[in-house]
């Protein structure tokens, strides 16, 4: 049956990479052990960690230690400590400045697709303006075509019902004609 890690292997590993002049991470001891969760692997490590100065005080107050020896210890934890504090802050600085050019790199492209598809849509906006244009247009021109038309229908009908009267004065006179005719020949 699986078991787990213990907080003794993680001490341990911590230590081994402590040694190597490396801050001990989660992934470096799970690397290390080859095996843990990362939720196991960071609560032992914190453990690790607030044990740890008590270590350190434990072994610069040994009574075979000479003082200058623990205070030469205590000098170099904190120069541990700030030498992993300039190669984090310079690791995360780069990581950082990676992270902005890509990051920058990305909106350049995404800027020029944006600006691509704009040109596209200016395009087909000033397509339907001109498409637009030319329909207006086309519709008033056939306004004044159907305006002509009808004053031309109402031309006409005029000359029609004109020349009608014209028409039925001349039937009427004919008729009249006619009828003299028809009774001078009696």
């Amino acid at each position: 049956m699986p078991r787990g890690i213990t907080q003794e292997q993680v001490n341990q590993a911590a230590d081994a990479i402590l040694g190597t002049g490396k801050n001990p991470t989660v992934e470096k001891v799970r690397a290390a052990l080859g095996t843990g969760s990362p939720n196991t692997v960071t609560r032992m490590l914190e453990v690790w960690r607030s044990q740890f100065g008590e270590r350190l005080r434990r072994l610069s107050a040994l009574p075979e230690v000479p003082a200058p020896v623990g205070q030469t210890m205590l000098e170099l934890w904190r120069l541990a400590v700030e030498h992993a504090e300039r190669t984090l802050a310079s690791r995360f600085a780069d990581e950082r400045a990676g992270l902005e050019a890509t990051i920058q790199a990305q909106l350049a492209q995404e800027r020029a697709v944006m600006e691509t598809r704009m040109q596209a849509a200016k395009a087909e906006v000033a397509h339907a303006q001109a498409a637009r244009d030319l329909a207006e247009n086309a519709c008033a021109t056939l306004d004044g075509q159907l305006q002509d038309s009808h004053a031309l229908r109402a031309d006409l009908v005029r000359e029609r019902d004109r020349l009608q009267g014209i028409c039925d004065r001349q039937a009427e006179e004919l008729r009249l004609l006619r009828n003299a005719a028809g009774r001078g020949a009696e």
